[in-house]
């Protein structure tokens, strides 16, 4: 959807099943969104984070727009 595209992430971020006609989203989320794992963040605890700061941007972005996830 055109709301999850920011400067940032120009060409949006995703959502895995999306309603909009019902006002809501779901995202699967694996270990790697919880915790740090380094086969899913190539060893870099760096990438963990950056997982973490997007989870949160699209939760606010959704939110901003009356979608729930």
């Amino acid at each position: 959807p055109g709301f999850l595209k920011t400067q940032e992430y120009p060409n949006g971020l995703e959502l895995d099943i999306f309603y909009p006609q019902y006002g809501f989203a779901i995202v699967v989320q694996g270990i790697q969104h919880e915790k740090y794992h380094e086969f899913f963040h190539g060893g870099d605890p760096n990438s963990f984070i950056k997982q973490q700061a997007r989870d949160q941007l699209k939760k606010k972005l959704c939110e901003e727009n009356w979608i729930a996830l």
